[in-house]
């Protein structure tokens, strides 16, 4: 036998693969590869976007995701006619990824 021991578990991975493959005149369909777990599921995921790039005017949502295709991905609708900069973060039960 040999002596083994599980690593503890920590928060998820930082999301690095956010596209937006549908883009229409109201709303954005975003898309991504899902967060590693690391130890423990993804319970939700939190939204920020902004109309600045430096993201100084940026606001917070949760998002509904679904998984397509091994992708998360959510639908933003009735979006004002605007350049927007997003990013998305992953929370599990020990604490939440980078953005």
């Amino acid at each position: 036998s040999i002596p083994s021991r599980t690593l503890e578990g920590k928060a998820p991975s930082k999301i690095s693969t956010l596209a937006a493959p549908n883009i229409y005149r109201s709303f954005i369909t975003l898309q991504w590869t899902p967060a590693e777990e690391n130890g423990y599921e993804v319970t939700s995921h939190l939204m920020r976007y902004a109309n600045k790039e430096d993201m100084s005017d940026a606001q917070e949502m949760v998002p509904i995701v679904v998984n397509k295709g091994g992708l998360d991905q959510c639908e933003l609708r009735h979006l004002k006619k605007s350049a927007y900069w997003f990013q998305i973060a992953a929370f599990n039960e020990v604490g939440i990824s980078g953005w």
